[in-house]
């Protein structure tokens, strides 16, 4: 799970890491489904092709995301013709502790 966490993030809120961890223990998905998301995430860069999008296009952060912080999506932004980024202040993604894809 570190890979999903800042060093920072990781020592200031190990019982939330610790929750997530146990969640996803608890989960249906596999461990091996797991491993190869986290390959993918940490191996596939295509932050050079992004500019290759033609279609309008939306951009969500969530303020408090952790696992997908909103400057990864301001990166993306700035790649990018014709697109819209929203931050959403007070949102973060925490489908692996309660099954939402978005919360406040």
């Amino acid at each position: 799970m570190t890979y999903f966490y800042t060093a920072e993030y990781y020592k200031r809120n190990l019982q939330e890491v610790a929750r997530t961890i146990q969640a996803w223990f608890a989960s249906a998905r596999s461990a091996r489904a797991f491993v190869n998301t986290g390959n993918a995430v940490l191996n596939h860069d295509v932050l050079e092709r992004l500019g290759e999008i033609s279609a309008p296009t939306i951009l969500l952060g969530g303020a408090k995301d952790v696992i997908t912080p909103a400057r990864h999506a301001e990166e993306m932004g700035r790649r990018m013709r014709g697109r819209r980024y929203m931050s959403l202040r007070e949102v973060r993604m925490d489908f692996l502790q309660n099954g939402r894809t978005l919360s406040t």
